[in-house]
């Protein structure tokens, strides 16, 4: 099977989990191409200023791969800096959110799978 990334939804979701500007999410895979395994697989595109609100995770992890830009992440109210090929992992339990400060796009790759 090849997905195109022209059949591969495309969506812009203003406050993404209550957080700052515009998210653009670019599938990678849909949950039923991942059996139900994973609640998201996608590309995240966020420009300066955009961000995605700080929030938990319950019966889920989320896994996040910096692919370019440099992001701001919140690890359970704790605050660094994340650069290219970091992974970021946020538990079943804990809570996280990640936003763009900087001039250049932040692109990250997010994989939440249930438990």
């Amino acid at each position: 099977m090849i997905i195109r990334r022209q059949e591969r939804a495309v969506k812009e979701v203003e406050s993404l989990r209550q957080g700052t500007g515009v998210a653009i999410i670019n599938t990678i895979a849909s949950s039923e191409q991942t059996f139900d395994h994973a609640k998201m697989y996608a590309n995240i595109t966020l420009r300066k200023g955009c961000g995605i609100g700080y929030h938990n995770h319950v019966d889920e992890t989320e896994i996040i791969m910096v692919n370019s830009g440099k992001a701001t992440y919140n690890d359970d109210g704790k605050e660094f800096e994340a650069y290219p090929q970091d992974v970021l992992i946020c538990e079943d339990g804990h809570f996280h959110s990640i936003r763009n400060e900087n001039d250049e796009e932040l692109i990250i790759t997010a994989l939440v799978i249930k438990k």
